[in-house]
């Protein structure tokens, strides 16, 4: 009835037909105009696994975001700060009271940030983006020079002013940079 190149050619016209029905269904999203979702709902294991690796920090950020909530701990301890009052982060704080100034300069000169005359230790930024961004060079050199830039904008002669004015520009470095890291 029909010879073999005309099955052959309907075959392939079928073939054809599916691929493109397919390739609808997989563009669907990009037809629409909207975003594909991450994972469906169905598939509770897929969305469970994406919350997890978004928000896991690297070993050596975990043990640095450890020591700094045990320093903020222990300058909350010594300054009579009461367990509530400890909930607040500081970092991103915009109008802290002069008693969480001094909890700042406190938590900046145990982490060895604000040395001992109160400026803006370079090379102590240095040593923690070298623990943080795994001795990668380029990510030192830029915690150095942010430092560096910061230094200029700190003018406060009171101990506890100058450490919110290094504070809020670390702040606005890491806000920046993407980093997450709370006191």
């Amino acid at each position: 009835m029909y010879s073999n190149k005309t099955l052959l050619f309907a075959s392939l016209i079928c073939l054809l037909a599916v691929e493109s029905i397919n390739a609808l269904n997989a563009n669907s999203y990009k037809l629409s105009g909207k975003r594909k979702p991450l994972a469906t709902r169905e598939d509770a294991t897929i969305i469970e696994d994406y919350k997890r690796t978004k928000r896991q920090l690297s070993q050596p950020m975990q043990e640095f975001q450890a020591f700094i909530t045990t320093s903020k701990g222990q300058c909350a301890s010594e300054m009579g700060f009461k367990a509530n009052e400890m909930e607040k982060s500081l970092l991103y704080e915009e109008l802290p009271t002069p008693k969480e100034k001094c909890m700042m300069e406190c938590i900046l000169k145990r982490m060895e940030v604000m040395d001992r005359d109160n400026m803006l230790s370079t090379p102590a930024i240095g040593r923690i983006a070298d623990i943080i961004g795994n001795n990668n060079a380029l990510i030192t050199s830029i915690a150095m020079a942010s430092a560096d830039n910061c230094k200029k904008f700190i003018t406060a002669e009171d101990p506890c002013e100058r450490a919110y004015q290094i504070n809020k520009c670390i702040a606005t470095e890491m806000k920046m940079r993407k980093i997450k890291l709370i006191y």
